[in-house]
């Protein structure tokens, strides 16, 4: 996750997210239009066993949603998809699904 404040933020750790987003959908368009992984590229790829899905936690955003296209006008208890940047000088957030307008930080933050 990227923090701007002051106008200041890691560049790097920005651009090392952003090629591996893009890699990431690159991945799954080429999946959704039938093109899958070769043997090659999946025998060069590290392996797991003794699996099993899983979860962790993720940075997001909690509290009140206004104007959510998905979830109505007002949402009191709302959470958000992962964060992956948050601008204090502009007062927005980008999450892993959407922009939003950052209001007044709640005092217990």
């Amino acid at each position: 996750m990227t923090i701007i404040k002051n106008g200041k933020y890691n560049r790097e750790r920005l651009k090392t997210e952003i090629t591996s987003l893009r890699s990431l959908a690159d991945d799954l368009e080429m999946i959704l239009n039938g093109c899958y992984p070769s043997m090659q590229q999946l025998d060069t790829s590290p392996a797991i066993t003794n699996w099993k899905l899983s979860a962790r936690p993720a940075t997001c955003l909690a509290g009140t949603l206004v104007e959510h296209p998905r979830l109505g006008s007002l949402v009191p208890n709302g959470i958000t998809s992962e964060v992956w940047l948050i601008d204090l000088d502009r007062n927005y957030a980008r999450t892993f699904s959407r922009f939003y307008r950052l209001g007044e930080k709640a005092t217990d933050a």
